[in-house]
């Protein structure tokens, strides 16, 4: 009997698949650097073919399937990763598997879509000009390419790279979305639940015995026409933190030449919860109090000319409250202000070479006592051979500066990186 239950259940399967649109996909990159020289005041260090240099996120297999009302996506992510001895040089890397990512999407009706699943790195909205930062930063020394990310940059803010709507407060991954499809489809509304991990009732009389919720609240409202597209994202991870963004794009400029967006982030907390939780900065300490404001300003500009693609990503992040601000490159410097600039430029030689380049600027005002600025600068050009569809190689010069306004802790590091890379 139990054969015959089989049978037929894998008869159902075949014929679901059958009728599905099946697509896949497998994004590989191996990568290293040839030679890197770092200069302080404390030393200078020298590394000789480091296969550890590189930073290898994005690498997935994905396996899509869908038809007319329904569809599943399965994306398995994997990180290459080294082993290091004493003497500084790889050895033995290996691909780690950081996890699979389950999602689908159903269609109940022509104007309603549910979408569930887990999700860590963040569902965006707002278009941006992601490829244009993967093609550039393809060194791993680029600190900031996911500034394609509008929101606020620091991870102590509710408002945290606020249109990636999965990941609410730097630690969401489960999620279901129901998007409200209106005016022929010009007007979208898309109630958002995220699972956080964190408790959101967060009232300071709350008692143990009290209802609890582990699940964030949002909701995004898009709207587009032929002229303009509109996005409206709203978040709260508990009931004493909330943050909401506005990001315009304008359609049509220069004939589709030019891409641009423009918005602005807000979040804020109040004083009144059970716990000083606020958002915590990546060495687990809370570095601000209740009632602190964040916000932000974001320009995304890309400008397409034949052979020549050109993308500028910038954000401006504050706060209310002195030291909230936290820098993105482990730096454990804090201030009220942070400003991340970069431009990503690649032309088109022919079907074989591309030369690519970028420059990248962090800097954070309102540090110490003397309210002092530091500022660090990073500037990668290269060139990338094209083998055939979706298999390049890359290579080319990256020095990066840090603490550039402080003399005693400037790091000045030169580096040859590589890459190859395979997407099929």
């Amino acid at each position: 009997m139990k054969k015959i239950v089989s049978a037929v259940a894998l008869a159902a399967v075949a014929a679901s698949l059958a009728t599905a649109d099946l697509q896949s996909s497998l994004n590989v990159r191996m990568g290293g650097s040839l030679l890197t020289k770092t200069m302080a005041d404390a030393g200078d260090t020298t590394t000789v073919f480091d296969l550890g240099s590189s930073d290898f996120g994005g690498d997935a297999l994905t396996f899509k399937a869908s038809n007319d009302y329904a569809g599943v996506t399965l994306n398995y992510n994997v990180t290459l990763q080294t082993k290091q001895d004493g003497s500084n040089i790889a050895k033995n890397f290996w691909a780690k598997g950081n996890g699979a990512e389950l999602s689908a999407w159903l269609k109940p009706a022509d104007w309603l879509k549910f979408q569930l699943g887990a999700h860590k790195d963040g569902i965006w909205t707002v278009e941006q000009c992601k490829k244009d930062t993967d093609d550039t930063s393809w060194s791993g020394a680029g600190k900031y390419a996911f500034l394609h990310k509008p929101g606020i940059v620091t991870t102590v803010s509710a408002g945290y790279f606020l249109d990636a709507l999965t990941d609410v407060g730097n630690g969401g991954q489960a999620y279901l979305f129901a998007d409200l499809s209106l005016m022929d489809g010009a007007l979208t509304i898309r109630p958002t639940f995220v699972s956080t991990g964190v408790e959101w009732f967060q009232d300071k009389d709350r008692k143990d015995d009290d209802a609890s919720m582990k699940t964030a609240p949002g909701a995004m409202v898009m709207y587009k026409n032929e002229a303009v597209k509109v996005n409206v994202d709203f978040q709260m991870p508990t009931n004493k933190d909330i943050a909401a963004g506005l990001y315009v794009s304008p359609l049509g400029l220069a004939d589709g030449a030019l891409q641009l967006m423009i918005g602005g982030t807000v979040s804020t907390n109040t004083s009144d919860a059970k716990d000083d939780l606020g958002w915590k900065s990546t060495d687990g300490k809370t570095i601000f109090t209740r009632d602190t404001t964040f916000y932000a300003f974001d320009l995304r500009a890309r400008y397409v000319a034949d052979a020549l693609h050109i993308t500028n990503a910038f954000n401006f992040t504050g706060a209310s409250e002195d030291k909230a601000v936290v820098q993105k490159n482990g730096s454990k410097k804090t201030g009220n202000m942070e400003i991340w600039d970069a431009v990503f430029l690649t032309y088109k030689v022919d079907d074989s070479w591309t030369i690519t380049g970028d420059v990248q600027i962090d800097a954070v005002t309102g540090v110490g006592k003397d309210d002092d600025t530091y500022l660090d600068l990073y500037v990668t050009p290269g060139v990338m051979y094209t083998c055939g569809k979706g298999a390049t190689i890359t290579g080319g010069l990256h020095i990066g500066i840090t603490d550039l306004s402080d003399v005693a802790a400037k790091k000045t590091t030169v580096a040859v990186p590589f890459l190859f890379r395979v997407k099929l």
